[in-house]
């Protein structure tokens, strides 16, 4: 699930080809159809709209009887994302919470959980700095989107302002 967009890649569970034509719907645990497309003929499925983030997301109750659903990934579908693929012959779901085993981290990808498309960076006039001595610095924005970083728009900021702040030894600060 991307900030912006997402893709949907669908392929045959028996020999991976990719499955062309497939109806694809997201959908939210209240059932609430968020998109619907089809896929291309490389399977993919490209969502060019942004879909809510987990917390935007709702939360929905299910009564649970005395089955251990943990072992079949059912326990977190009180809220996430639901993924129906279907063709005349076929169809699969995923949940977005279903990440066992193909976690970013297993395939050294990022994995980052900061979410507004604006990034800052702050670069200091030096990188030792005792009590009481006064520091320069400088802050840099900028946004981040599908086409790469692009300057920030004036009304996200590019204000300019003088601000002291008091560094204690242990690192704590004031304003």
């Amino acid at each position: 699930m991307g900030r912006e967009s997402s893709l949907v890649w669908v392929t045959t569970l028996d020999s991976a080809e990719p499955v062309r034509n497939a109806l694809v719907t997201v959908r939210d645990c209240q059932e609430r159809v968020l998109w619907k497309g089809k896929t291309d003929a490389s399977g993919i499925g490209r969502i060019e709209i942004a879909l809510p983030s987990t917390s935007d997301l709702p939360e929905c109750s299910y009564r649970v009887d005395h089955h251990d659903y943990s072992r079949c990934g059912l326990h977190s579908l009180w809220g996430g994302l639901f993924v129906t693929a279907e063709t005349s012959e076929d169809m699969t779901f995923v949940h977005s919470s279903w990440d066992e085993g193909i976690e970013p981290w297993r395939f050294q990808l990022p994995d980052e959980t900061y979410l507004d498309p604006i990034l800052g960076h702050t670069l200091f006039d030096r990188t030792l700095i005792r009590a009481g001595e006064t520091v320069h610095m400088k802050h840099i924005l900028r946004q981040h989107g599908t086409k790469g970083l692009s300057m920030v728009p004036p009304a996200c900021g590019r204000t300019l302002f003088p601000l002291s702040i008091w560094a204690a030894d242990r690192g704590t600060n004031s304003p």
